[in-house]
């Protein structure tokens, strides 16, 4: 789903989407028609005020809800590496232990770095117009 968000010195914010609600569940998936239509709004705008910022990626705060949710799934990860440490020290075996940190490095490991890289990616920056 692609979104532009329009955000003015004064008022509310407009959000544009490339979706069209057709029925209750159903949209209509209009991306076709709308990366022109951004293109050339963004083209007037920049024409119209040089001075206006064009962003390109998510908003701050939504960045940092992710942030926080990468944060989270880290702090979750090392308290099990630390718990099996423990377990390792105290002698409740390797092997009970591997098989506790196993699903928890693969369904907490893998979504932490594809977090970490979308939010790599995603951090606001100005847009280049070509």
């Amino acid at each position: 789903m692609l979104r532009c968000l329009i955000t003015p010195v004064n008022g509310r914010a407009i959000s544009l989407l490339d979706r069209h609600y057709v029925s209750f569940g159903q949209f209509e998936n209009r991306s076709d028609t709308f990366l022109p239509l951004v293109r050339l709004l963004l083209r007037r705008v920049a024409a119209a005020n040089p001075k206006a910022r064009l962003l390109d990626g998510m908003t701050f705060p939504l960045w940092l809800l992710w942030s926080v949710s990468l944060l989270s799934l880290l702090i979750v990860i090392i308290a099990a590496a630390l718990i099996f440490a423990v377990g390792l020290v105290k002698g409740a075996g390797f092997w009970l232990g591997a098989l506790m940190m196993f699903p928890i490095i693969a369904f907490l490991g893998l979504p932490t770095f594809w977090i970490g890289r979308f939010l790599w990616r995603a951090q606001a920056r100005p847009m280049r117009l070509e």
